[in-house]
């Protein structure tokens, strides 16, 4: 089960400590993504294994590539086409890394 919405590629799926499941996902396959719009992606979360979905960031550039548990089980890190990492977690959303090649894998270390 996804989001209602345009948006119909889904590229990645995490799940993080709390049990929140977090879904990358994107309008087209990557091959269109440089049209205008871009990718459009969004990144949105289920509390509920998937019944509801909830926006936690749209309207990215790039496609959601690879996404991994944040720090200690909270939120997600997401990496994208264009680039970017975001952090993403119950208070929001924040980019805090731009300007790189594509990101097809991301992990946390500790």
């Amino acid at each position: 089960m996804t989001p209602s919405g345009a948006r119909d590629f889904g590229s990645a799926v995490t799940e993080d400590g709390s049990g929140a499941v977090y879904l990358g996902i994107a309008l087209g396959r990557p091959n269109t993504w440089l049209r205008r719009e871009r990718a459009d992606a969004a990144v949105f979360v289920s509390k509920d294994s998937g019944a509801h979905w909830v926006a936690a960031v749209e309207g990215l550039s790039g496609g959601v590539m690879a996404t991994c548990p944040g720090i200690g089980g909270q939120g997600i890190f997401a990496s994208t086409s264009e680039g970017d990492v975001l952090k993403i977690d119950s208070s929001g959303s924040r980019t805090i890394i731009s300007g790189l090649p594509s990101i097809t894998a991301l992990a946390v270390g500790a």
